[in-house]
């Protein structure tokens, strides 16, 4: 229970503020948000530190970005990212032990 509290709720809040709120405004207001969609996602998906799933995470760092920058709010990005770690622990945890690699 406390890993998917940490991983659903804790984790997805603070990477919002860090990742949507500090990188992706402060590249959007210095180099503009066709440079800031790229550079925070790719930031965002080092820190993940993660080299399989690289792409997927730089994707949804992008589909993060923009519902940040489209809705002025980092709560639905923060919701969709709690719920993006919340199936993924679910299916890490609860996957038949087979299926998992």
């Amino acid at each position: 229970g406390l890993v998917l509290l940490a991983g659903a709720v804790i984790g997805p809040l603070a990477e919002e503020v860090f990742f949507r709120g500090v990188i992706f405004r402060a590249y959007a207001l210095t180099r503009g948000a066709l440079v800031a969609y790229p550079l925070s996602s790719v930031v965002f998906a080092l820190l993940h530190l993660n080299l399989p799933a690289f792409p997927p995470i730089v994707v949804l760092g992008m589909v993060l970005a923009w519902l940040y920058r489209s809705t002025g709010s980092l709560t639905p990005g923060a919701l969709a990212h709690g719920m993006n770690n919340g199936v993924a622990f679910m299916v890490l945890y609860l996957a038949p032990q087979g299926l998992t690699p």
